[in-house]
């Protein structure tokens, strides 16, 4: 015995004032099974304002178009997360790339897990070769 909750867009608002300025306040809410309240705000609002203060005083949002917004909003958080990480992994390159030249450089690490050096290669001294330590 749920009563569900009926939308009445502008211009049914405007043919119920219209009828119960015609018959009658109490015979509309009767027949319309509205409340008499109901009925006089939207009469009110008419006399007030015409026809235009019957329109919602609020904007109706369609479901889809709010569903793009959550969706956009969400690609722009994610996009705005990797855009930070990269900001930081080049941080941390050139980071390390200028401490190579300080004597603490970055120590490679073969895919043992175990640190590599560099060795000179024989009767070459530009070329050097890793090896494990």
């Amino acid at each position: 015995m749920s009563k569900e909750r009926r939308i009445f867009s502008p211009e049914d608002r405007y043919s119920l004032v219209q009828e119960a300025l015609r018959d009658g306040h109490s015979e509309v809410c009767r027949k319309y099974n509205l409340s008499p309240s109901l009925l006089r705000r939207w009469k009110l609002k008419y006399l007030n304002k015409g026809k235009d203060g019957l329109k919602d005083s609020y904007q109706r949002v369609d479901p889809q178009m709010r569903a793009l917004e959550e969706e956009n909003e969400r690609l722009k958080r994610i996009i705005a997360k990797q855009a930070l990480e990269l900001e930081v992994k080049s941080e941390l390159l050139k980071k390390r790339l200028s401490d190579s030249g300080k004597g603490n450089a970055y120590v490679p690490v073969s895919t043992t897990g175990y640190p590599l050096r560099t060795v000179p290669v024989a009767g070459c001294t530009s070329q050097r070769v890793l090896l494990p330590a």
